[in-house]
C-alpha cells in the first residue's frame, strides 16, 4: 500500500471546458509518486468533452450544482467534491496548471487540506 492510500487522500479537480489540457493532467496524475484513493472531477457545465475525457481516464465525475450566491466557481466545485470524496482524512485540490511545468509529483500536485 502506498502513502496516499495509507493517508486516505483524494485528488479533487474543478473543471470547465478543459478538454484541451485535461488528458495531460490526468495522465500526469497516474504517473505521480503518490496514488490517491480516488480522483474526482467536478465538471462545471462544460460545453466541450471534458466530462468524457475524465470518465475515460477513470476519474469519478460529478456535475456541479448551480453556483450559490457568494461562492466562486472553483471554490464551489472543490466544496462539492470534498463531500463526495472517498477520503476520510484529507484531499488534494489540483488543477490543469499544476501539470503545465513538467513532471508532477505529490509535492507539486497536492496542498493537503485536512477534512
Amino acid at each position: 500500500m502506498d502513502l496516499a492510500s495509507e493517508l486516505g487522500l483524494s485528488v479533487l479537480i474543478p473543471a470547465r471546458n478543459e478538454a484541451r489540457g485535461f488528458p495531460r493532467l490526468l495522465a500526469a496524475l497516474k504517473r505521480q509518486s503518490l496514488q490517491p484513493l480516488d480522483v474526482l472531477v467536478v465538471d462545471d457545465h462544460s460545453s466541450d468533452n471534458t466530462a468524457a475525457i475524465a470518465q475515460a481516464a477513470g476519474a469519478a465525475l460529478l456535475t456541479s450544482s448551480p453556483l450559490p450566491a457568494g461562492w466562486t466557481g472553483k471554490n464551489w466545485a472543490l466544496h462539492q467534491a470534498s463531500h463526495s470524496s472517498a477520503s476520510s482524512l484529507g484531499w488534494c485540490p489540483c488543477s490543469r496548471s499544476t501539470a503545465s511545468n513538467g513532471p508532477m509529483n505529490s509535492s507539486r500536485c497536492c496542498s493537503i487540506s485536512w477534512a
